[in-house]
């Protein structure tokens, strides 16, 4: 049905997508209210289309502005890692079931390990950290220190170091698997833009070049 049909199943997708978009953002406010917003929807090589957004939250704290301890306790509102057990939450152990990592031969080429880094170290708390040293940072030596050497440690309890971070109320809406991050900086944010959502799509545009559908 779908392969000789693909319209119908991108129109649903797209239709899905903004209208979980509206009740999230623009109408009810359940998650966040946001003062600016960016998508594109990205299509893989075999032709699934899944979803880039960026969001930027109304009174989030900024980082270099605000406490250290105001801004991790908000990343720790959005952004997890926990994989609930089954009889605690059965619909939510059955979504982040999609959050699991497996290896594959595209996070494993070259024999150098996964290059997404799973598993993932253990971590009691989130926390900033320097790029180079992997240590913890607080409010005064993290000053010494440029966006692009920090990294955010996200809180990973044991049996949690295969999850990709995730945010409980959207993995419901879009019953998906997602990879939710906090933006560090404006070049985190420019990064992300440029060079991983807005990147061109090689082989479908090859394909289509070449007379191949």
């Amino acid at each position: 049905m779908i392969r000789s049909n693909p319209v119908i199943p991108v129109v649903m997708f797209n239709r899905y997508i903004q209208k979980t978009l509206d009740y999230l953002f623009k109408n009810r406010k359940v998650l966040v209210e946001i003062e600016a917003f960016f998508g594109r929807v990205e299509f893989q090589g075999r032709g699934s289309p899944h979803y880039h957004m960026m969001i930027k939250c109304k009174d989030a704290p900024v980082l270099g502005v605000s406490p250290l301890k105001k801004i991790v306790s908000y990343i720790d509102k959005y952004v997890t890692t926990y994989f609930p057990i089954e009889e605690e939450d059965p619909d939510l152990h059955a979504l982040v079931t999609l959050q699991q990592h497996r290896h594959v031969k595209t996070c494993t080429r070259d024999n150098k390990g996964c290059r997404f880094d799973y598993p993932r170290p253990l971590s009691s708390k989130t926390y900033y950290a320097s790029v180079e040293t992997g240590k913890e940072l607080n409010e005064d030596n993290i000053k010494r220190f440029s966006d692009r050497k920090l990294n955010i440690i996200y809180k990973r309890l044991l049996g949690h170091e295969w999850t990709n971070t995730y945010n409980p109320v959207l993995i419901r809406c879009f019953k998906s698997n997602m990879d939710i991050q906090s933006c560090k900086s404006n070049w985190d944010t420019l990064n992300y833009i440029i060079n991983y959502a807005t990147k061109q799509e090689k082989k479908p545009g090859g394909r289509i070049e070449r007379g191949m559908f």
